[in-house]
């Protein structure tokens, strides 16, 4: 979650700016078909949809790391 673009906020990972060293050194783009849904939304609703999405993505296999 972020007041920034999902653009900014991936070229932030990728240049080691408050990121994640797997994006910095694996991530290639953003998966939109995952970001598209109800944006934007609130705060509380953002928490919800962040721990939803990231046990479906480990459930398919994923590695997901969210706080």
């Amino acid at each position: 979650m972020t007041g920034l673009t999902p653009e900014k906020r991936l070229e932030n990972h990728k240049r080691g700016y408050k990121g994640n060293k797997y994006v910095e050194r694996y991530g290639e783009r953003l998966a939109m078909e995952f970001l598209e849904c109800g944006n934007p939304m609130s705060y509380q609703d953002a928490v919800e949809e962040e721990k939803r999405l990231a046990l479906s993505l480990r459930e398919l296999g994923y590695a997901v790391w969210q706080n």
